[in-house]
């Protein structure tokens, strides 16, 4: 069986493996809720990039993650002619609070307006954050002011995903900017460390602003590794995320797989982490595959389960593209089997070595930070 461009991934398994260890609890799926952005500006830095800042409002009674923001493109009649979507720079917007963000845009010829739509996934988690005190030292290059400082990690625990945003203001006293820094995301951070960072502001031209606020989030950083095992006779790559599985295949079944270590990991402690990676066991070749896709585990469930057990909930993951990394998903030709890996290179070696075999078909999930 083969699933095209869903969100799968085949795990070959021999029949013998099917003893699994106890499947952790996960969260359900769940709905995303929409808000209204203000403070709306979209302008043009020099002659070519667009930009889009404001802010998001959350206006409902839980705090929200996986913030992203739907830019309509429209023409002169006010027909859509175009859309794209860009992160909102949080991990979690509490209730009753707002957001900045300010995010580059590509308008197709022709727009003339432009409408804006907000989303985000309730969670129970609250935002981790603190202000940044005194404000860091700035510089002025061209069109855009930088910011270069320094934050200190918790005292106590590890954190990663750092986010830094701010606002700026002109007089009279209004909205001008959001000052948003998106490159130090994968950064882990020891308890008590310092991390530096280099935030950007961007704005039609240099007109005097001045920042008001700046802060720092971050989320907790508890990794669960993730290991693969490479089958010598299928050819074929088994995962699992559970130790006492990884230690049962390494003592009884090395003659049939080869460990071949940590193939990720995820942190459990991120939000955005939540979407449950299913996993169905085909009863025919002994293979597993796992799936983040709500509609296919539905499809699968209704539709094949002479073929397909389901075994449920392996562990979380994010559907999330933005402050994360992708897990790269293959199909393989001749086994009808699919593999995924988040190491680059190794994406580039299959791509570029291997293509007669696998087929790349792009990001299956994410691993948010």
């Amino acid at each position: 069986m083969r699933h095209g461009p869903s969100l799968v991934v085949a795990i070959a398994l021999a029949a013998a493996v099917v003893a699994f260890a106890c499947v952790p609890t996960v969260a359900s799926a769940v709905g995303a809720v929409t808000f209204t952005p203000g403070n709306i500006t979209v302008f043009q830095e020099l002659t070519s990039t667009w930009y889009v800042t404001g802010r998001v409002y959350n206006n409902s009674a839980s705090p929200v993650t996986d913030v992203t923001l739907r830019v309509t493109f429209k023409n002169a009649s006010n027909s859509a002619i175009g859309s794209q979507s860009c992160p909102v720079g949080v991990h979690v917007l509490d209730d009753s609070t707002f957001a900045w963000f300010c995010q580059r845009i590509n308008p197709p010829a022709g727009t003339a307006f432009y409408a804006f739509s907000v989303t985000g996934v309730p969670v129970t988690t609250h935002a981790r954050k603190a202000q940044i005190i005194p404000l860091p030292a700035q510089d002025d290059i061209g069109v855009a002011r930088y910011y270069d400082g320094s934050i200190q990690g918790d005292a106590f625990e590890t954190i990663t995903g750092l986010l830094i945003y701010g606002d700026e203001w002109i007089d009279p006293p209004q909205f001008y900017s959001a000052a948003v820094d998106a490159n130090h995301v994968n950064s882990v951070i020891s308890p008590g460390a310092t991390h530096p960072f280099s935030a950007i502001a961007r704005r039609v031209t240099v007109q005097s602003p001045h920042l008001v606020t700046m802060w720092y989030e971050w989320a907790l950083y508890s990794p669960r590794t993730v290991y693969r095992f490479y089958n010598k006779r299928t050819g074929t790559h088994f995962y699992t995320a559970s130790e006492d599985e990884k230690a049962t295949v390494i003592n009884t079944l090395s003659a049939i797989y080869q460990y071949e270590g940590s193939a990720y990991s995820v942190n459990t402690a991120s939000p955005s982490n939540m979407r449950p990676l299913y996993r169905f066991y085909n009863k025919r070749t002994g293979t597993h595959f796992y799936t983040a896709s709500e509609a296919e585990k539905a499809t699968v469930i209704n539709t094949l389960g002479a073929i397909y057990q389901y075994d449920g909930p392996a562990y979380n993951v994010s559907t999330y593209p933005w402050y994360s990394r992708p897990a790269y998903r293959f199909y393989n030709r001749l086994t009808g089997t699919h593999f995924y890996t988040t190491n680059e290179t190794e994406k580039a070696t299959v791509i570029n070595t291997l293509a007669a075999i696998y087929q790349y078909e792009g990001p299956a999930f994410y691993l948010a930070y």
